[in-house]
């Protein structure tokens, strides 16, 4: 008998004692109004949230690095600085870098708040807002959050976007920012390239001044030298100038070269005379400073890269590729996805609540 009963299996009890093979399915079944209840419930309330918040569109604008031809203006000072000054090339106003100044300027903060207080795009923003909403708060919500710029690490291409709850309202925002900024970045580069070509105006200014004014003190010191010279002339009596070298045969060429190595009072009383009254009467000393009229020049050069500059040139500091188009579908909310879920987490939630009632039953 022994050996017998160390022959039976054992058995191994996986299941609790009270267990039975149809309990799941039967509290299914029991409580299967209360299961439906909850997952539409849950799905209903999926649906009414869904319904409820507020749609939002999303605008996109592809852009591009200017080309060489977009910039060619703002390379005219450094053209200019190549040629003349023999400067090394500066790469600040290449397509590049001018890239990526409308790339800074994008991301500016105080270039969208200018933009969107104009236009009565701030009027539009807070038609939807509460009417004691600060206009900083509605600017930050409506617009500045919304904004956002998507870089291609491998290329220089650049996708930007915009949220609005209007379809219209971001694709026009979207477009007209992107002009606007645009804009802006051309005119600060126009401001800053112009300040620079007055600055070296302005050295050019100065060095004429400072040749006028050593021309001035050269004159006056030459009026010493003839007075001092007319005063020596008197005492010695010498009227004319004076002729020691007539008898030689010598050239004209050689005459002058003799006469001009003479003491300067050997000219004589009367020549003297006349070079003073001609230096003291003197009213323009330009004609007689040296590069004056190359400088002149050079000044009136610069001025028309600022005239030019301030004409209404067609300069681009972004290729648009693709401006944004109305969207035909709002990205938020996914409203299929909401009630999907709401549906799953409702079945969920009523599953779960059938196991605990079950199992408050059966220990009642």
């Amino acid at each position: 008998m022994d050996k017998d009963e160390d022959k039976k299996p054992i058995v191994v009890q996986l299941m609790p004692p009270d267990y039975h093979e149809y309990d799941i399915w039967h509290a299914v079944m029991r409580y299967k109004i209360h299961i439906v209840l909850i997952t539409f419930t849950c799905g209903l309330i999926a649906l009414i949230y869904a319904l409820l918040t507020p749609q939002v569109y999303q605008a996109d604008v592809y852009l591009l690095p200017p080309s060489a031809s977009d910039v060619v203006e703002l390379s005219i000072f450094q053209q200019y600085q190549l040629n003349n000054l023999k400067a090394e090339y500066n790469p600040d106003n290449s397509p590049e870098k001018v890239y990526e100044k409308f790339l800074l300027n994008f991301n500016s903060h105080s270039i969208r708040l200018e933009f969107f207080k104009s236009d009565n795009l701030s009027g539009e923003a807070i038609k939807g807002s509460d009417a004691n909403a600060n206009l900083d708060n509605v600017f930050e919500e409506k617009f500045d959050k919304m904004l956002s710029l998507d870089k291609d690490r491998n290329s220089n291409n650049v996708i930007v976007h915009l949220l609005a709850a209007e379809p219209k309202i971001a694709a026009d925002w979207l477009n007209n920012f992107i002009d606007f900024v645009n804009k802006k970045t051309v005119e600060i580069l126009k401001k800053d390239l112009i300040k620079e070509i007055l600055l070296r105006k302005e050295m050019l200014s100065n060095e004429i001044g400072r040749r006028r004014e050593f021309t001035l003190l050269k004159i006056k010191d030459r009026e010493i030298i003839l007075e001092e010279a007319k005063d020596i002339a008197e005492k010695l009596k010498i009227k004319k100038p004076f002729q020691s070298f007539s008898n030689f045969s010598a050239s004209y060429d050689s005459k002058v070269a003799t006469f001009e190595s003479m003491p300067l009072y050997m000219k004589g009383e009367d020549v003297l005379s006349e070079e003073l009254e001609t230096l003291r009467n003197r009213k323009n000393l330009d004609p007689f400073i040296d590069g004056l009229r190359e400088l002149e020049k050079e000044i009136d050069y610069l001025e028309s890269l600022v005239n030019r500059l301030n004409e209404n040139i067609t300069i681009n500091t972004v290729i648009v590729d693709r401006y944004a188009n109305v969207p035909e579908h709002q990205i938020k909310p996914k409203r299929k996805q909401i009630v999907i879920i709401g549906l799953f987490a409702g079945l969920i939630l009523s599953i779960l609540t059938v196991f605990l009632l079950n199992y408050a039953k059966k220990n009642a």
